[in-house]
């Protein structure tokens, strides 16, 4: 998780981050100071993010349009989309990735350096399943000890 968090865009150069997604995309926004979000944006929840993401891009001479995407549909939906900002469970200030798109095995992201970087895809996933798969590791590693299934198997 530390290679991608220095990837990640903290919620505080949100707009910045759209606008850097979008030109390097090869998409025109305006040349318009980029919006910055309110101090405490994602405190009031995922719609009161989306309204602010479509008005920034709206903003930009961009669109943007929210998608929640299920837990089962992550790994699939990472190979084909992009460009896509991504919210990144972390400790601390919410961030986000910026995903210039996705491929077989990787997925191309760009950083607050402005530099296109690959990552595996199953990093990607596992950052971002991160918050719904901690509560349960410690259940499943119990159960797999019980089963008797040995350490060497134990991914």
């Amino acid at each position: 998780m530390a290679d991608l968090t220095t990837l990640a865009w903290p919620a505080s150069r949100l707009g910045e981050a759209l606008e850097a997604l979008a030109l390097a995309a090869g998409l025109e926004p305006r040349a318009v100071e980029p919006p910055s979000p309110a101090a405490g944006l994602l405190w009031y929840g995922d719609e009161t993010l989306g309204r602010w993401l479509q008005a920034a891009a709206g903003h930009l001479g961009l669109e943007a349009e929210p998608l929640e995407i299920s837990y089962g549909e992550v790994e699939r939906r990472l190979r084909q989309a992009g460009p896509a900002l991504l919210r990144l469970p972390v400790d601390g200030e919410p961030c986000f990735l910026a995903l210039l798109g996705g491929g077989r095995r990787a997925a191309s992201l760009l950083g607050p350096d402005l530099v296109t970087h690959q990552m595996r895809r199953a990093a990607v996933c596992a950052a971002l399943y991160r918050d719904l798969e901690a509560p349960l590791t410690a259940e499943v590693d119990r159960l797999l000890v019980e089963a008797g299934v040995p350490r060497r198997r134990q991914v």
